[in-house]
């Protein structure tokens, strides 16, 4: 069925690739919404000594926390804290 309504699209090829362009990035759309990393939203805290990421109310980095990205902390090597168990 699919083909036949395909066959009755008219203006040729252009009109074709148009709609297969749409089709998509509405799929890549939908796919990239589905698998979007929710670390990249978390908000943890590290310090310019340590290796560790924590909470903001973590006893380790009263004072003197800096704020970062759960991912970003993640790719640049730091581990979770093992008292606030961010």
């Amino acid at each position: 069925m699919g083909i036949l309504l395909w066959e009755n699209v008219g203006g040729g090829d252009a009109v074709k690739k148009f709609i297969i362009f749409l089709l998509m990035i509405s799929f890549l759309t939908v796919a990239t919404s589905c698998y979007s990393d929710p670390e990249d939203d978390t908000t943890v805290y590290i310090t310019s000594a340590g290796q560790k990421y924590h909470r903001e109310n973590c006893r380790y980095v009263r004072g003197k926390a800096i704020e970062i990205s759960l991912s970003k902390a993640l790719r640049e090597g730091y581990d979770p804290c093992k008292v606030c168990k961010p």
